[in-house]
């Protein structure tokens, strides 16, 4: 008894962090092996009914999910290739055999569809309290809570920095040695700072979204109705998208996300699933490295300008903040300016250029557009 509870507790354990996609390869051949053996169906039915429970809604009624749990092992034990005729004849006189052979071909499939059939017998998405609870229990999975009022800085083992805000929590595993790639889970705002590992991406799980860097430093932020996301890039590049075992990515129309860059950020809404692009609401000089990786400093002088046109200006300010400015019309190439626009941000800067240009400026997604008349030469 006591090593069959042990087995039953490994096998939820992998079960469960395999549909956190946090197993490793031999955890995963370690999860087939089990699911194969047929020994273990009814600790599988029990554990769906008991993630149906924790998930069901109050006016749901008394039974229902011991139903929908026997649906779900019907499913699962009946999906996966059929044994071809010309096969039957050959395996049919080792009928264990034959059992066994077709359990491993579904093996794979029970750990894949798993969690699809709960969202969808429970009618409901997996949300992040149930991701939460999911991963929280889990061998060598670390979850901390900012209770605090103010920041929280973690040291991952990678050498990663995530700052939590207030209230925000992030559960990870205490190492990522033996993933291909280094996954956390985030409920809340926080800024990441992350170690580059080009052979093992990074990927943060917020609500329905991922987003996966190789090394850079970025936010997350939560809007106060929670129907939105932002995520805004310091440096690097990120790539945003939505996680397709909470969505159906099949439906028409959807995009497949967003790769953003500094001072650029996408927007999600999640009830109507649209990723939009644009500039952060304070764009920040971007850092550049010399050949020998030393960040580059820039003279103090480069923004006081005496007599300087338009178009020797917009090449400074694009590599400064590493925006691309459009000038609507060539003329406005002419204009002069002569003023120390040092001190000020990206967008007071050009107040200042078009308030004595006669011109004017609009964010049009990741670029910014100048519009006027322009100048004579």
């Amino acid at each position: 008894m006591p090593q069959m509870n042990h087995i039953k507790q490994e096998l939820l354990q992998l079960l469960d962090k395999y549909t956190l996609d946090l197993c490793s390869d031999e955890e995963r051949a370690k999860l087939s092996e089990y699911i194969s053996s047929g020994r273990y169906d009814d600790i599988l039915h029990k554990h769906v009914k008991q993630m149906l429970d924790d998930s069901a809604l109050e006016e749901e009624q008394e039974g229902m999910n011991e139903q929908r749990a026997a649906a779900i092992m019907e499913k699962i034990l009946n999906y996966g290739p059929k044994v071809q005729n010309t096969q039957q004849q050959t395996i049919s006189i080792f009928p264990k055999r034959k059992n066994i052979i077709k359990r491993w071909s579904i093996a794979a499939s029970i750990i894949l569809v798993f969690a699809l059939a709960i969202c969808f017998f429970a009618n409901k998405n997996i949300g992040e309290q149930s991701i939460y609870g999911s991963i929280l229990h889990l061998k060598n999975v670390k979850s901390v809570t900012n209770t605090t009022h103010s920041t929280l800085t973690l040291n991952l083992e990678d050498g990663s920095k995530v700052t939590l805000q207030p209230k925000a929590v992030l559960a990870f595993p205490e190492d990522f040695l033996g993933n291909k790639e280094r996954k956390v889970y985030l409920e809340g705002d926080a800024f990441f700072d992350i170690e580059k590992d080009p052979k093992h991406p990074f990927l943060v799980f917020h609500k329905n979204l991922i987003t996966k860097v190789l090394g850079t430093k970025f936010f997350i932020k939560q809007s106060t109705n929670n129907n939105q996301t932002e995520v805004e890039v310091r440096s690097g590049k990120v790539e945003v998208f939505e996680n397709d075992k909470l969505v159906n990515k099949k439906v028409a129309g959807i995009n497949d996300g967003a790769i953003i860059t500094p001072n650029q950020k996408v927007i999600y809404i999640e009830d109507k699933r649209i990723f939009s692009t644009t500039l952060v609401d304070t764009p920040l000089p971007t850092v550049e490295k010399d050949a020998d990786g030393n960040v580059l400093k820039y003279d103090n002088r480069l923004f006081d300008f005496k007599s300087a046109t338009l178009k020797q200006i917009v090449p400074i300010i694009e590599k400064y903040y590493g925006v691309k400015l459009e000038v609507e019309n060539d003329a406005l190439n002419n204009c002069l300016f002569t003023g120390d626009i040092s001190t000020e941000n990206l967008y007071t800067k050009l107040d200042i250029l078009c308030s004595t240009m006669g011109s004017s400026y609009e964010v049009k997604g990741i670029n910014i557009l100048i519009k006027g008349s322009g100048c004579e030469k």
